[in-house]
């Protein structure tokens, strides 16, 4: 893998540097959410099975009181969510293959 640097990207990775540490787990929070409707989208056009992943701890990450490990803790339940739907959407791409 190879990873390329992109003046664009790295615009906007200044901008968001330069936000508040609530503002960057906000917004990383809804590019999470945002990601995962889209595969969800996706997998139902497919007509996929797939489910969106919930946790508890992301109920803990939507207060005004998120610590550090809240949010972490929600980000691996986003995080294992988007790896499961794109696992279902793939899985829809092997199974038209293989007929």
């Amino acid at each position: 893998m190879k990873f390329t640097e992109d003046s664009d990207f790295n615009e906007l990775i200044s901008k968001f540097k330069d936000l508040s540490i609530a503002e960057k787990k906000q917004l990383t929070i809804t590019e999470m959410k945002n990601l995962i409707a889209v595969l969800y989208t996706l997998n139902l056009q497919n007509n996929s099975n797939s489910k969106v992943l919930f946790n508890r701890e992301l109920i803990d990450c939507n207060t005004e009181n998120c610590s550090e490990e809240d949010f972490v803790e929600a980000m691996y339940v986003y995080l294992y969510s988007i790896k499961e739907s794109l696992a279902d959407f793939i899985s829809c791409f092997v199974d038209d293959f293989k007929q």
